[in-house]
């Protein structure tokens, strides 16, 4: 399939590639296809959810989408934010077609895009779907000590390049896939899936998005958003603080939170099938599909 790109009112290009039912306008006024888009994590591009699209494109229009400086998007000049992004989103959801997004789906730190995206611009999402939303202990010391990383590899660009070239290296998307991101480690489709996205990221994009991803309070936005949302938790995510994002969910009836066995904090990849279902079925029931 041929690359494909919008241009903003800034001139930033933002690169995304189709799927599905009825690749064309965002929007689907004849019926021919709800539209699912696509928000990928930190650090991989669109490409990290051809396992999930491949069991959805038989019921969606499906819009996979680069940010701005991964993959074949153009890298910001400014510098980079949560709410920036969710802008940007939204002003490519208007060029691209208007109308609404049936389903927004994401993972990770896209998750932390499509919270402010669905909160700030909701009159545009019909509903949203969040796949391992980081809502971390901020006193666990992990949380701290990324923190402090991020602040570090934030002073200058020389210091981001350098990081960017240990988080693209085959040794660390091995090893945090398999010590991490992973239940069960799966090298093939690490290879397949996690790599060449990872190593297609601008270095500023990279490092500014983890710093404004860990500032950004997302357990607080996600209590905000008052249309349809399913949140999908991987059993045995190391990076989630499960009990708290249970709490997100609870007794508000536009909330679905739902359980993915023997999967860790890459749902999507690990256990696409299972995935797909229950996004397929929260459609359904949301009448979308």
């Amino acid at each position: 399939m041929e690359n494909e790109f919008i241009t903003l009112d800034s001139g930033l290009k933002i690169h995304y590639k189709e799927f599905g039912r009825r690749p064309g306008a965002i929007s689907d006024p004849e019926g021919k296809g709800p539209t699912l888009l696509l928000i990928h994590g930190w650090n991989n591009d669109w490409s990290g959810f051809m396992p999930l699209i491949e069991h959805l494109e038989d019921k969606f229009h499906v819009v996979a989408v680069d940010l701005p400086g991964y993959g074949k998007s153009e890298a910001l000049k400014e510098d980079y934010s949560v709410e920036k992004l969710s802008d940007i989103l939204s002003e490519f959801i208007n060029k691209k077609g208007g109308g609404n997004i049936d389903v927004l789906c994401a993972l990770s730190m896209g998750t932390v895009i499509a919270a402010d995206l669905s909160n700030r611009h909701s009159k545009m999402i019909k509903s949203v779907v969040l796949i391992g939303p980081p809502i971390i202990k901020y006193d666990w010391l992990p949380s701290k000590m990324f923190r402090e990383w991020m602040k570090v590899m934030n002073k200058s660009s020389i210091l981001m390049s350098t990081g960017h070239k240990i988080l693209a290296s085959n040794w660390y998307g091995h090893f945090t896939a398999k010590n991490i991101n992973m239940y069960k480690y799966d090298r093939e489709l690490v290879n397949k899936h996690g790599m060449k996205g990872r190593k297609k990221i601008n270095s500023r994009a990279l490092f500014q998005m983890g710093k404004a991803m860990y500032h950004f309070h997302l357990e607080k936005t996600l209590k905000e958003i008052k249309i349809p949302m399913l949140i999908i938790l991987g059993r045995h995510d190391k990076i989630v603080d499960l009990k708290t994002a249970i709490k997100v969910g609870h007794d508000r009836e536009n909330v679905i939170t739902e359980w993915v066995e023997e999967a860790g904090h890459v749902v999507s990849l690990e256990k696409p099938i299972q995935t797909s279902n229950l996004l397929k079925e929260f459609a359904s029931n949301l009448k979308i599909i």
